[in-house]
């Protein structure tokens, strides 16, 4: 539901893999016409596909990943 060129972040609040990493996994093999892109941060883990920050003092984990849509 992207326009071409267009980006989405895809966020949970869980740090589980099959809720993160297995989605975008399983999104990229079924979809040609997206790409993950690299973040550029260096605050959480860098995971498979996307960051994951694990929970620590006053805040739950969390994990996130930018997809594009290929024109």
């Amino acid at each position: 539901m992207l326009k071409p060129g267009g980006t989405l972040l895809y966020a949970t609040c869980s740090i589980l893999k099959n809720e993160n990493e297995n989605q975008i996994a399983q999104f990229l093999q079924n979809h040609s016409d997206a790409i993950e892109e690299k973040i550029m941060l260096d605050w959480g883990l860098e995971t498979t596909h996307g960051r994951q920050q694990t929970p620590c003092y006053e805040f739950d984990g969390f994990y996130y990943a930018i997809l594009k849509k290929l024109v």
